[in-house]
């Protein structure tokens, strides 16, 4: 009886495979497009904000070259996306009309919204995405930059937020060039955080896995909460407290400088020179303890289990 129950199980599963097959080379997928579709989108009413609810498709801002809005849109025949201006808003927005079977034919090409905008300045851009990268190179005064992303990088340069800037990446590298803000708040789970020529009042950076650089950097107070990853300090100069907190990743400093400093490190290695004299108050219980000595000024406590402190003042 086992047997015979366990036969009929399986010609039910090798017909129900047959049926699939039969219905799917009839069409069932043919309007399932496997290509990408290029759709323009012209944009007549005015807006101050900009708002994204992307699942699957990379976005890109760029400047236009006429006075006029234009959204360039690479998607497919069932997975489109919606834009409209309300409420002072122009909002795009996805939408997903396949079948689970239709998600069986392999997709060619990667989908992407442009935004062409006419102008620099705007109130704000917020974008949820799962899965994409955003780039942003054309020179953007907002009061508010929100990302909240998934899987995907972020690449902005030559943006001015008069408020605060907002990233919050599961998987994707982070990059910053000639970039201001009030604020910076980075939540970034795994990749590199690259930050150059870039100035703030406060920066808070949360990351688990992934090398983070500051190069030529300018800020008030600064917290790096870090995990796994090394973190590098180039021409970075803070003038308020400066944390930093890692369990894996050796911490280096380059010409650089904060009003007070705290480095907790599990194996890590704390090594480089400051620019200005310290108080050093520093421990490690394997490696080696040589901050320079005979130095005065303001509290710079460091803090290894396993690793080196060598620090210098001084170019």
């Amino acid at each position: 009886m086992k047997k015979f129950i366990i036969i009929i199980g399986l010609l039910l599963f090798i017909g129900g495979g047959v049926l699939l097959g039969i219905s799917l080379s009839k069409g069932a997928l043919s309007n399932a497009s496997v290509e990408l579709l290029h759709h323009e989108k012209s944009v007549d009413e005015a807006f101050n904000n900009i708002m994204l609810d992307i699942a699957t498709a990379d976005v890109v801002f760029e400047k236009s070259e006429d006075d006029k809005c234009m959204v360039l849109l690479d998607e497919r025949e069932k997975y489109y996306h919606t834009v409209e201006v309300k409420d002072d808003t122009l909002t795009i927005t996805a939408v997903d009309e396949y079948k689970f079977y239709e998600r069986l034919v392999p997709t060619i090409g990667s989908m992407k919204v442009t935004i062409k905008l006419p102008h620099d300045t705007y109130n704000s851009v917020i974008i949820d995405i799962a899965t994409g990268d955003i780039e942003s190179k054309m020179n953007l005064t907002l009061n508010e930059f929100k990302v909240n992303g998934s899987t995907g990088d972020v690449s902005i340069e030559n943006m001015n937020v008069n408020g605060e800037m907002n990233l919050d990446v599961s998987t994707g590298d982070i990059s910053l060039l000639n970039t201001t803000c009030s604020t910076l708040n980075v939540d970034i789970s795994t990749g590199k955080t690259n930050i150059t020529n870039f100035n703030a009042g406060d920066i808070t950076l949360i990351h688990t896995t992934g090398k983070v650089n500051f190069e030529t950097v300018r800020a008030g107070k600064v917290t790096i909460d870090g995990s796994t990853g090394k973190v590098n300090l180039t021409d970075a100069i803070f003038t308020g407290h400066l944390f930093i907190k890692t369990s894996t990743g050796d911490v280096t400093f380059k010409d650089s400088d904060a009003d007070t400093i705290e480095v907790i490190g599990d194996t890590a290695d704390v090594t480089g020179n400051l620019l200005t004299g310290k108080t050093f108050i520093t421990s490690t219980s394997t490696g080696k303890n040589r901050p320079q000595p005979g130095s005065t000024g303001n509290e710079c406590k460091i803090t290894t289990t396993t690793g080196d402190i060598i620090i210098t003042v001084g170019n």
